[in-house]
């Protein structure tokens, strides 16, 4: 069967030019409106496309426009994605196909590699003729908008076995005419501020803003050899495939370090020991794959997720 490669295709949210107004300018003609953020679900409304994703409108109070983003996907049958997600600027993001409604295609797709992938971003793993599964990183940072990552797999509907057709004999997998799923990832806008109605009886009507900002929080001690903690090691993070660090620190006066990190999976260089630091885990592998030539952990290490925030009023 064929294979063919597909360029990444990023979608990101753009401005629709509209005149300027005093106050915000009006929704686009025949466009459906959305609120920022909004995950795309599957698409049921008369008029929507079967053919290709559709997409709506939110205002940007940052670009005082309405900025057009992923409304809803098709759906076609036989064959579906996971849900569209939101992921975190530099965070790994995986889609896996799933053949249903009778399909056999999960077993026999891979292996007549008749899979085709497009896919946004830094692939990780996956993404191939044989592959059920997609791993990329969609957007390295955070942007003033929110950003939108477009994934489509598209296979067989189904595999004919044997079958004594014309258009069949002779083949033992025979693939029917093909089927395609959509999907989105979504990076918010850097330092994304959420706003929330103020508490029962509060004495101001006004609402609370939140800020949050999603990190990992690394720490470890460094034992040396007579069990006393080292002071002064080298804590580098690295990202993964690359050989600079962005981050460094040292262990304190009792081999102690902690270190933050907001992107990941992201190489530690603890002295000479490697290990990566993805999710809430450690591993001497980053997505399925050795991070560096050395192939060590390190124990003792901590990682915790932390949100940190700050709350106004507004």
């Amino acid at each position: 069967m064929f294979r063919r490669i597909v360029a990444p295709l990023l979608v990101l949210s753009f401005a629709l030019a509209a005149p300027a107004l005093a106050g915000r300018p009006p929704l686009p003609a025949g466009a459906k409106q959305i609120s920022a953020g909004h995950l795309p679900g599957m698409c049921t409304e008369p008029g929507d496309s079967s053919y290709a994703p559709n997409y709506g409108y939110y205002y940007s109070t940052t670009a005082k426009a309405w900025l057009a983003a992923p409304r809803c996907v098709p759906v076609w049958g036989n064959l579906a994605l996971m849900p569209s997600q939101i992921a975190r600027p530099g965070g790994a993001v995986t889609m896996t196909a799933v053949p249903d409604a009778g399909s056999n295609s999960a077993t026999y797709a891979p292996q007549t590699r008749s899979i085709t992938w497009e896919f946004p971003g830094k692939r990780v793993s996956g993404c191939g003729a044989a592959d059920l599964s997609c791993t990329v990183v969609p957007f390295a940072k955070a942007a003033k908008e929110w950003q939108w990552g477009l994934f489509h797999v598209t296979m067989p509907r189904t595999f004919f076995i044997d079958s004594p057709g014309e258009f069949c004999a002779g083949q033992h997998a025979c693939a029917g005419v093909a089927t395609n799923a959509w999907s989105f990832a979504g990076v918010p806008p850097a330092g994304t501020c959420h706003a929330r109605p103020a508490p029962p009886g509060s004495t101001t009507a006004r609402a609370a803003k939140t800020c949050t900002y999603d990190t990992l929080r690394i720490s470890g001690s460094v034992i040396g050899l007579r069990g006393r903690g080292e002071p002064r090691v080298v804590i580098k993070l690295l990202p993964l495939g690359g050989a600079f660090p962005f981050r460094t620190t040292r262990t304190d006066a009792s081999g102690h370090y902690t270190i933050y990190t907001a992107v990941e999976p992201v190489v530690v260089v603890v002295g000479s020991h490697y290990f990566c630091a993805e999710g809430e885990r450690i591993s001497p592998y980053c997505s399925g794959r050795w991070p560096v030539r050395a192939r060590e952990s390190h124990r003792g290490v901590v990682i915790m997720r932390t949100v940190n925030f700050r709350t106004w009023r507004t």
